[in-house]
């Protein structure tokens, strides 16, 4: 009886061998390293003649690869005008004399940019995003996070490199979203970070736990994704880097946050004071940090914002 329930629960292969259009109707363009997925392969659409990320996942077990695959399925059940999309996937099995290798192949919508790089761009011509851009990158941003979070994932690495660009005029972004997990492990996300030398966008809490060793620290996926969220505005506002509050000898510098939001205030308050109040709510202490659902009641709707600060 329980041999009989065991083997139920091992995937056949059959149900490994799934297939999607995209396999047939896209040829390769080239391989490259995206900062936010990793080593992908650029493809193109031969119907509509768009460009897609091709990630791919390479184990020996059914067992894993199933894993991957139903992991996959249910990210592509997570669709929105401000997310990158998973438009398919599929299995292969490769066999060879020493094994079998199952590849899962996801087909990822591709921005042609992102927001790192437009930071990047104006911080070299010392310029920086007008209120309006600015307004409607946050506006989508906090869209997507409401939508991923409502469905019970979590983003876990927001940052400008995770903002992907979709055009300029009109402006229009897509949050970045692997989707492995619903909740992913932010500690040791943030960990990587830190022992790579990444930049950080994590809460004062969670960067203490690290240098105090406060191993009772409790952490709010939802939190961490508005505190992430309100640092990457500050860095796009700024366009600069945002990283000096990162104290090198493990201290989170208060005081240098707010001479960098009253740096940001200085810029905006004119055109958005919007954007200043809501820089203040996203960066709030951990314990007074509002949720995006929140945020998105008191806020005036998008659609006043478009009729306000219309796209051209």
């Amino acid at each position: 009886m329980i041999e009989k329930a065991l083997s139920r629960l091992k995937p056949k292969e059959e149900e490994l061998a799934r297939s999607c259009s995209l396999e047939k109707n896209t040829k390769f363009f080239r391989k490259m390293t995206d900062p936010f997925f990793g080593e992908i392969s650029i493809v193109q659409n031969s119907l509509d003649k768009s460009y897609l990320m091709l990630r791919e996942k390479t184990t020996e077990s059914k067992e894993v690869i199933q894993r991957f695959a139903n992991e996959s399925q249910d990210r592509s059940t997570i669709r929105h005008d401000y997310i990158v999309n998973l438009d398919g996937q599929s299995v292969t099995n490769q066999r060879s004399f020493c094994g079998n290798a199952y590849t899962l192949r996801q087909f990822f919508e591709f921005p042609k940019s992102d927001l790192q790089r437009e930071i990047e761009k104006l911080s070299q011509i010392k310029s920086h995003f007008s209120a309006i851009k600015l307004t409607h990158i946050v506006y989508q941003s906090l869209y997507a996070l409401q939508f991923i979070h409502e469905k019970g994932y979590y983003h876990g690495s927001v940052s400008p490199l995770a903002i992907g660009l979709v055009s300029e005029d009109p402006i229009r972004v897509k949050l970045k979203l692997l989707g492995e997990e619903k909740v992913p492990k932010i500690k040791e996300i943030a960990l990587r970070k830190i022992q790579n030398g990444a930049p950080l966008h994590i809460s004062p809490g969670l960067y203490r736990s690290f240098t105090r060793r406060d191993i009772e620290f409790q952490i709010d996926p939802s939190s961490e994704d508005v505190f992430a969220l309100g640092m990457t505005l500050l860095e796009a506002g700024l366009a600069s880097s945002v990283q000096s509050i990162y104290s090198k000898d493990g201290v989170y510098d208060e005081n240098e946050l707010i001479r960098l939001k009253e740096e940001f205030r200085t810029i905006y308050e004119e055109e958005a004071m919007l954007l200043v109040s809501l820089l203040d709510n996203l960066l709030q202490l951990d314990d007074l940090r509002p949720t995006v659902s929140d945020l998105l009641q008191v806020m005036p709707k998008y659609q006043e914002i478009l009729e306000y600060f219309p796209q051209s």
